[in-house]
C-alpha cells in the first residue's frame, strides 16, 4: 500500500466491507482514493426495459447521478468515514467497446486516475491504458508536451538538426515517435480493434491514417515511416534553411559553430516534436470521426 499512488474500490452493486476498510487505510496515508461504480450499461437496459416512462423527461445524466448519489449512500452505510466528493465516483461500464469508446465516465476516471501523477507514471498510464475517447486526446498530447524537452536533449546529442532532407534520424526520435503512435491509438493493432469495433474495414481507416500523417511529405515515402512523417512537418516549418545555417557555421567556424548550433539544434528539434504532437493529436480525432461516422455501432 506505501508503494500505490491511486487506489480504486471496484463495485458493480454491492459494496464490499473489506474494500471500503482498505480504502479508508489507504486515504489515511494520504493516497488518492476513487470510487468506480460499474455495469452502467446494465443499469442502463434495465432501466429502459422495466421503467421506459423514466426516459419521457430524463436522461443517461440523470441516472448517472442517481447512482452515484446512492453510491455514496451505500458507502456511507457500510462504514466509510469522512465525506465522499462526488468527483470521486465514476459510473462506468468495464466492457471493452464502451472502454475503448470512453462511454460515460471513462474519460474523468482516467484523467482522475493520472493527475498528481509524476511525469513517467503519467506515460505509463497513456500507454498502457487505451481508449478512442477524443475527450482524452488533448490530455495525452499536454502530457507528451510536458517531456518534450527530454526528447529533444536525447535527439540533439549529437548536435542532430532536424531538415527536411535528412537521410536518417536519431534513435531516441525514432523512439518518441512509436510512443507516440502507441499513445495516441494510432499504432497498426489500434487501428484494427478500432475497425473491429466500428465495423469498418482495417485497410480503409489505415489509409486514411496514412494519408493524414504524411500530409505534406515530398516524393517517395520509402521504408521508414517515422523519417517521412518528420521530413513533412520539416517542410511545414521550411527548416531547409534552419539547416544550411547549421551546417554552414560547423563548417566555417567549427569552435564557434558547436557553441551557435547546439542551442539551435534543441530549439529546431523542440519545435519539430511540438509540431509532431499536434500532427498525432488532429489525426487521432480525425481518425476517431471517420471511423464512428455512419457505424453500426
Amino acid at each position: 500500500m506505501d508503494q500505490c499512488h491511486v487506489f480504486l474500490v471496484f463495485s458493480s452493486g454491492r459494496i464490499q466491507h473489506n474494500a471500503v476498510q482498505i480504502g479508508m487505510k489507504a486515504r489515511e496515508k494520504g493516497k488518492k482514493v476513487l470510487f468506480v461504480r460499474s455495469q452502467f450499461d446494465k443499469d442502463l437496459a434495465d432501466k429502459k426495459n422495466d421503467d421506459p416512462e423514466y426516459f419521457d423527461d430524463k436522461t443517461e445524466a440523470d441516472l448517472m447521478e442517481e447512482l452515484r448519489q446512492d453510491y455514496i449512500n451505500v458507502l456511507k452505510r457500510v462504514g466509510w468515514e469522512g465525506e465522499v466528493n462526488p468527483r470521486e465516483v465514476f459510473i462506468i461500464s468495464g466492457r471493452l467497446r464502451n472502454v475503448l469508446e470512453g462511454s460515460w465516465d471513462i474519460p474523468k476516471f482516467r484523467k482522475a486516475m493520472i493527475d498528481g501523477l509524476g511525469a513517467l507514471q503519467k506515460m505509463v498510464v497513456i500507454n498502457t491504458c487505451r481508449d478512442f475517447s477524443k475527450a482524452t486526446i488533448k490530455e495525452r498530447g499536454d502530457i507528451y508536451r510536458g517531456k518534450v524537452w527530454t526528447v529533444a536533449m536525447a535527439t540533439t546529442a549529437g548536435s542532430f538538426v532536424p531538415y527536411a532532407g535528412a537521410a536518417a534520424i536519431p534513435g531516441a526520435l525514432a523512439v518518441a515517435y512509436k510512443q507516440y503512435k502507441e499513445g495516441f491509438g494510432l499504432t497498426e493493432d489500434a487501428v484494427e480493434q478500432l475497425a473491429k469495433m466500428t465495423k469498418k474495414s482495417p485497410e480503409d481507416l489505415k489509409q486514411f491514417l496514412s494519408a493524414n500523417l504524411l500530409t505534406g511529405a515530398r516524393g517517395p515515402i520509402g521504408e521508414s515511416e517515422t523519417l517521412a512523417v518528420v521530413q513533412a512537418i520539416c517542410n511545414g516549418l521550411g527548416l531547409i534553411t534552419a539547416a544550411a545555417i547549421d551546417q554552414t557555421i560547423d563548417f566555417i567556424f567549427p569552435v564557434i559553430g558547436a557553441l551557435v548550433t547546439a542551442p539551435l539544434a534543441y530549439g529546431i528539434t523542440t519545435k519539430v516534436l511540438h509540431a509532431l504532437i499536434s500532427r498525432m493529436e488532429k489525426c487521432a480525432s480525425e481518425l476517431f470521426d471517420y471511423a464512428f461516422k455512419e457505424s453500426a455501432v
